[in-house]
């Protein structure tokens, strides 16, 4: 009786499909090395069973479709960043012309002042608030546009209107 030897587990697996040529991590290729391993080993008179052999290639199918679902899900978290970067940006955007009340990080007293402009640098979202930079987590509300301002400007943040005095 001739028994003729397995020469390696991959060519198994290259007839059925399961080696791709796609990057694998650790996790994958140490399942294939295990499994080769358990192939080449094992006695020709009591070979792996079948349902073994599908089972361990559906655990492996699993364990792929879980990566690239992992794999997805941080390029759409990712995308998800940029965009709630973007969005912060258009919202910032959108307070240029406007009165805002700010927190001072000095003195931490509120103040307000018409946004100038906008800017992102290495502290992230900053407004020009009459020629002043503020982060926009210091912005704790919208006054309204300048021109319902009537060009007071109460830098104050006391809420009172001296111009305008009862008599």
């Amino acid at each position: 009786m001739t028994i003729s030897s397995i020469d390696s587990g991959s060519s198994i697996l290259d007839k059925y499909g399961y080696l791709q040529t796609t990057a694998a991590d650790d996790t994958q290729d140490m399942f294939l090395n295990l499994l080769v391993a358990q192939l080449s080993n094992q006695n020709p008179l009591e070979p792996m069973e079948n349902d073994s052999l599908i089972q361990q290639m559906s655990a492996f199918a699993t364990v792929e479709q879980i990566e690239q679902l992992s794999s997805k899900m941080t390029s759409l978290i990712a995308i998800e960043e940029i965009v709630a970067g973007q969005n912060a940006f258009t919202q910032s955007a959108s307070l240029v012309g406007k009165v805002v009340e700010y927190t001072d990080e000095e003195t931490g007293e509120t103040r307000t002042g018409l946004v100038r402009s906008v800017h992102l640098d290495g502290d992230g979202l900053q407004l020009d608030v009459d020629g002043t930079k503020i982060p926009m987590n210091l912005v704790t509300g919208i006054i309204g546009d300048a021109s319902q301002s009537d060009g007071d400007d109460d830098s104050t943040g006391d809420g009172s209107d001296d111009d305008n005095q009862d008599e």
